[in-house]
């Protein structure tokens, strides 16, 4: 299940089946019209960080010994570390990422542009 008040507009979840929905409209305790806990979050891997656009570099170009450095072509002042299943903004190693609409949600704050599957 998953917390409406974490969603917005256009954030990436899944079903309980696995298949993937784009949120397009929340009302109260249900999304895209059907119950909260219809929905899980998505959890945040590589292949998530690619499909969404992020390129890899290599570990050496990173801050962490972990399993990579991100970035996006045009906004490399948005980039990210992590070891699978957790995520850093390398601005703000405070706080973790695990979900696949945080860092929708997080990358449309600090941009103003939506960051959906390429």
């Amino acid at each position: 299940m998953i917390n409406p008040k974490e969603l917005r507009i256009d954030n990436l979840i899944k079903d309980f089946t696995g298949q993937i929905w784009t949120v397009e409209n929340l009302n109260n305790n249900f999304i895209n019209n059907s119950p909260d806990d219809y929905f899980s979050p998505i959890e945040l891997t590589e292949e998530w960080l690619t499909k969404l656009g992020f390129k890899n570099g290599n570990k050496e170009q990173s801050n962490c010994d972990l399993w990579g450095h991100y970035w996006i072509e045009g906004q490399e002042e948005f980039e990210l570390s992590g070891e699978e299943g957790e995520c850093f903004f390398l601005n703000t190693f405070d706080r973790k990422y695990k979900h696949v609409h945080e860092i929708q949600n997080l990358f449309y704050c600090l941009t103003g542009e939506e960051l959906t599957i390429k």
